[in-house]
């Protein structure tokens, strides 16, 4: 969930949806950066290690006791940053919070390249979406896009929703709209070559991507 101090924007960085080429944008951070980002230092991974090795095992069954975590800020929900108290209420407030919104059924392909390990698409939605958390930025990919737009209280906190389809017209509009003095948007990452995300699905498939993102669906109006 990035903060753009410089333009006062909370940005809610919904992974496969073009959040990396907003973030550097914005300058919340640089396209190097971007794509090359040192997660941790030879010595803070030394320490994690240890960490890890001395953690208390019982924590995470009973609920009870310390459980460390790692949390991937950029793809916190909002109502993380509510209930943990990453960001001043005041700031969170007052921020203009703005997220890309992509098609489900054109996301879930996009996940499918990028986390895929030689499976089928069907294989994989009928695995991947249902597997085990491994950690935050993993559950992260698998949740639905109003996951991360909802406060504490369920409703529904956006001021702007940039569409992934109209990506450049509607980030356009948007810095229009706030004023906001900011780069063009960059193209950040590798992009595999890919078929119309339509030549994926099979009718069942379809069922199953239509079954996870059912409210992302409803929701954005998204059609196959």
């Amino acid at each position: 969930m990035p903060y753009s101090k410089l333009h006062n924007v909370l940005f809610l960085h919904i992974p496969k949806c073009a959040g990396k080429s907003f973030e550097v944008a914005l300058g919340i951070t640089s396209k190097e950066e971007s794509e090359k980002y040192k997660w941790r230092s030879f010595f803070n991974r030394g320490f994690k290690y240890l960490l890890t090795k001395t953690k208390d095992v019982k924590a995470k069954d009973r609920l009870w006791g310390t459980f460390d975590i790692s949390l991937a800020l950029q793809h916190a929900t909002f109502c993380e940053l509510e209930l943990l108290g990453l960001i001043h209420k005041e700031k969170l407030d007052n921020s203009i919070k703005v997220a890309i919104v992509r098609n489900s059924f054109d996301r879930a392909v996009s996940s499918y390249l990028h986390m895929g390990k030689g499976e089928t698409f069907l294989e994989f939605v009928k695995t991947y979406f249902y597997s085990e958390n491994r950690d935050h930025n993993d559950l992260a990919h698998k949740r639905t896009q109003l996951d991360f737009i909802r406060n504490k209280k369920g409703d529904i906190i956006l001021d702007y929703i940039i569409r992934f389809e109209y990506l450049e017209k509607d980030y356009e509009a948007f810095k229009l709209k706030y004023k906001i003095d900011a780069a063009k948007m960059p193209h950040i990452g590798k992009q595999r070559i890919k078929k119309n995300y339509k030549e994926y699905y099979c009718e069942e498939s379809l069922k199953v991507v239509s079954d996870i993102f059912k409210e992302d669906i409803e929701y954005f109006n998204f059609t196959f």
